[in-house]
C-alpha cells in the first residue's frame, strides 16, 4: 500500500512545521504547504494529496470553509479542519463542508495519527459506498428485463435501457411523464389491467403478474412481453411507488423471469451488501438488520430488532455506544465509534460502528442507517505493533543503561591518565617523548569526546535532558566556541567568519548550553573536514511575534554553519543525522569519530521546538541550516558583529 500524501494548508509557518514534522514521523509523506486558500487549489492540482489539513481561518481571499468546498466540488478529496476555536458556532459553520475530522490547535502527535486514520477509513468507506451504488444501478442498468419505477402518482421515476427500446422512447421522454400515456397493452382494452394493483397485491406487498402481453411501442409496434410488478412501501407501510418489469419474452418465452423486487426496492439492494447494514426508525428503534447479520450472529433477524442486537454488544463497549449513539441521535449527527461484537462461533470481532441521519421520501427525518466494518486484523496489528515496540523499548532501555554505565566507569580512570599526561608535558621531556605525549593527550581528548556523545545520546534517548531556560549572550556563546580552534585554524590557514544580524537583541533568553553545544559540533566537524578555505557561521533573525499580553518578543533565528571542505555525498543526506552515521569507512579511520555528532545535534534542535537540515555538494562544502525560536530582551547588539579569525 503507498504512502497517504497530506497537504497542509496554513498561514502560520510555525505550526505548519510542526504538522510537518509530526506527519513525517506517522509514516505519511507531505505533498506540500500553502498559507492560503488559492494556492492550496493549484498545489492539489500538481500534487495530487490524498487527505488535506485546512486551518479553517487562513489568508487569502477564501477562508478554510470555502476552500474546503471548492475540494469537495472539484476534486473530492477528504479536508480535516485545524482550529484555534472549538466553539459550536465554528464547528457549525464548518459542517457545511462536511469535513473528515477536526482538530483543536495545539493538537498532539496522537491527535493527529487517530483523525488521519479515521479520515482515511472513512474516505476508503465512501468509495466503496459509492462503488457498490454504481454497481448495482449498472446491474438494473444492463438485465435483459426492462425496468420502469414509478412514485405513487404514477410518475415514471426511472427506466433502464431495455424499458427505452421496448417502449421506444429515450429516458428524457419518459421520465417524469405518467405512466399511463406512455405504455399501451393489447389485448386488454385499456390499461387499467397493468397500472392497478390487485387488492392481495397490496395487502401482502407480493408481485401481481400479467402474462403474454402485447406492448404498443411508440411506432405502433407490437412486443410479446411478460410483465411484473411490486409494490413499495415507507416504514409506515403506505404505498409510495411501483416497480414493474417487462420481459421480452417474444425471444424467449419459457425464461423465467429475473430481478423479482420485494416491497422495498432499496431495502432490498441492502440485502446484496457485503457488511452488516442496519437502520433505525425516527423513534431511535433498530427495525431492520441485513441478512449478514443473521449469518454474522447466528441469531434469527426478529431477534435482534429494537434492542435485542444489544446483547452482542461486549460488556466494556455498551454504555459508551449507547450513550453516543442517544447523543448523535438526538442530535441527528453522523458518527462512528468501534465496538466489539460476539460472532456465532462465541469470538468478540471489533467493528467501526457508522451511522447517518437520512430523511423518508417528504423530506421528514426517517431515523438513522448505518454499517458496521469488521477491522478485526487492523485491531491485531496495532496489537503486535505494539508488543513489537514495548520490546525495542525494553530493549532500548537495557542499552543505554549499559552506555551509561560503562561511560561513567572510563570516565575515572581516563581523568587520571590526561591529569598525568599534563603533568608529564609539564615535565623535561625531549622532542621525541614530547611528540609521544601529545599523541597520548589527542588520544584521550578523543575517547573523552566519545564518551561525552555516548553521555548525551544516552540522556537524550532516556528523556532524562532537561530544558535550562535563562538569559544568555549570543555573540559571547559563539566567540567561546571559536576561541579553542584558533592555533588550529591558523596551523590549516582556514578562515573563520561570524556573523550576526545586528537588529537581534543582545541577550536571548532560552537554553543556552545546549545552543552551544549544538553550533559546537556543528564547528567541530567543519574544523575536522575542512583543510582550507573558509568557515562561516550565520545568525539571521527570520522573523518576530510579538505577545501583547506580556509586552515580550520571541524571535525565529536561523543559524547557518557553512564550510569549503568535503562536502556530503547526495545519497548520505537523508540520513546524515542517523545514529552512528558516516560518510563512509574511510572517513571514520582518518578523521575519527563515532557518528553521533550529528545525531545529537538533531535531537537538541528538536528537544527545542526547532528544525534542523543540511545542503551539500561533494567536493564544494556543506551548509547546516537550523532554526529556534528564543524569548528576547530588548537590547540590541551595537558592535558591528562580524569577526574573521
Amino acid at each position: 500500500m503507498t504512502e497517504k500524501k497530506i497537504l497542509i494548508v496554513e498561514d502560520d509557518k510555525n505550526i505548519a512545521f510542526y504538522a510537518e514534522e509530526m506527519i513525517l514521523k506517522l509514516g505519511y509523506k507531505v505533498a506540500g504547504i500553502a498559507a492560503s486558500g488559492e494556492d492550496a487549489v493549484k498545489l492539489i492540482e500538481q500534487c495530487d494529496p490524498d487527505i488535506i489539513l485546512m486551518d479553517i481561518t487562513i489568508n487569502g481571499n477564501i477562508d478554510g470553509i470555502e476552500t474546503a468546498l471548492i475540494v469537495k466540488k472539484k476534486f473530492n478529496i477528504p479536508v480535516i479542519f485545524m482550529t484555534s476555536h472549538s466553539d459550536d458556532k465554528t464547528i457549525q459553520k464548518a459542517k457545511i463542508a462536511e469535513p473528515y475530522g477536526y482538530l483543536v490547535k495545539p493538537f498532539e502527535i496522537k491527535e493527529l495519527k487517530g483523525t488521519l486514520q479515521i479520515a482515511i477509513y472513512k474516505k476508503e468507506a465512501d468509495d466503496k459506498l459509492k462503488e457498490s451504488e454504481r454497481w448495482y444501478k449498472s446491474i438494473l442498468c444492463s438485465i435483459s428485463d426492462g425496468v420502469i419505477v414509478i412514485d405513487q402518482f404514477q410518475n415514471i421515476k426511472f427506466v433502464n435501457n431495455v424499458a427505452e427500446k421496448l417502449l421506444g422512447y429515450s429516458t428524457e421522454e419518459l421520465i417524469g411523464e405518467n405512466f399511463n400515456d406512455k405504455l399501451i397493452i393489447l389485448p386488454d382494452t385499456s390499461s387499467e389491467g397493468l397500472v392497478v394493483f390487485s387488492k392481495e397485491a397490496e395487502i401482502k406487498g407480493k408481485p401481481s403478474e400479467f402474462n403474454d402481453k402485447i406492448l404498443v411501442n411508440k411506432s405502433g409496434g407490437h412486443v410479446f412481453v411478460e410483465e411484473k410488478r411490486s409494490i413499495i412501501r415507507n416504514e409506515a407501510g403506505d404505498i409510495t411507488g411501483k416497480v414493474i418489469t417487462i420481459s421480452d419474452i417474444s425471444k424467449r418465452r419459457n425464461a423465467q423471469l429475473q430481478a423479482i423486487y420485494s416491497k422495498d426496492f432499496y431495502l432490498n439492494i441492502l440485502e446484496k451488501f457485503p457488511v452488516l447494514i442496519w437502520r433505525t426508525n425516527k423513534n431511535g428503534e433498530f427495525n431492520y438488520f441485513n441478512s449478514k447479520w443473521s449469518e454474522y450472529t447466528g441469531n434469527k433477524l426478529d431477534s435482534l430488532i429494537f434492542k435485542g442486537w444489544y446483547d452482542g454488544i461486549h460488556t466494556e463497549d455498551k454504555n459508551k455506544f449507547i450513550n453516543l449513539f442517544e447523543s448523535s441521535f438526538t442530535k441527528k449527527e453522523k458518527f462512528d465509534t468501534e465496538l466489539r461484537i460476539l460472532r456465532n462461533d462465541n469470538v468478540y470481532h471489533w467493528f467501526i460502528f457508522a451511522g447517518n441521519p437520512f430523511n423518508d421520501i417528504d423530506g421528514n427525518f426517517g431515523g438513522f442507517i448505518g454499517a458496521c466494518f469488521d477491522i478485526t486484523k487492523r485491531k491485531l496489528m496495532e496489537d503486535e505493533l505494539k508488543l513489537a515496540k514495548d520490546v525495542s523499548e525494553s530493549s532500548n532501555n537495557v542499552k543505554r543503561t549499559i552506555i551509561s554505565n560503562v561511560s561513567h566507569e572510563i570516565r575515572t580512570p581516563l581523568n587520571g591518565i590526561m591529569g598525568l599526561t599534563d603533568l608529564l608535558l609539564d615535565s623535561k621531556l625531549d622532542e621525541e617523548q614530547t611528540e609521544f605525549m601529545e599523541m597520548i593527550k589527542q588520544c584521550g581528548l578523543t575517547l573523552l569526546d566519545l564518551l561525552n556523545n555516548l553521555l548525551d545520546f544516552s540522556k537524550l534517548e532516556d528523556g532524562k535532558e532537561l530544558l535550562n531556560i535563562a538569559p544568555f549572550n549570543l555573540s559571547q556563546i559563539v566567540d567561546e566556541i571559536i576561541q579553542p580552534y584558533k592555533i588550529q585554524l591558523k596551523r590549516t590557514q582556514v578562515d573563520v567568519i561570524l556573523e550576526i544580524d545586528e537588529t537581534l537583541p543582545e541577550i536571548l533568553i532560552g537554553d543556552g548550553r545546549k545552543i552551544k553545544q549544538i553550533i559546537n559540533n556543528l564547528v567541530s566537524n567543519a574544523v575536522k573536514f575542512t583543510e582550507h578555505g573558509t568557515i562561516s557561521i550565520n545568525v539571521k533573525l527570520e522573523k518576530t511575534y510579538e505577545h501583547r499580553n506580556n509586552g515580550t518578543q520571541n524571535k525565529l533565528l536561523h543559524f547557518i554553519v557553512s564550510d569549503t571542505g568535503l562536502g556530503i555525498p547526495e545519497e548520505k543526506l537523508d540520513i546524515i543525522f542517523e545514529n552512528f552515521t558516516q560518510i563512509d569507512g574511510s572517513f571514520t579511520r582518518k578523521y575519527s569519530g563515532t557518528g553521533l555528532g550529528l545525531a545529537i545535534v538533531k535531537q537538541l534542535v528538536e528537544f527545542m521546538n526547532g528544525k534542523i537540515w543540511v545542503e551539500s555538494i561533494v567536493g564544494h562544502g556543506s551548509h547546516f541550516h537550523f532554526v529556534l525560536e528564543l524569548e528576547s530582551a530588548k537590547n540590541t547588539i551595537n558592535e558591528k558583529n562580524v569577526m574573521i579569525y
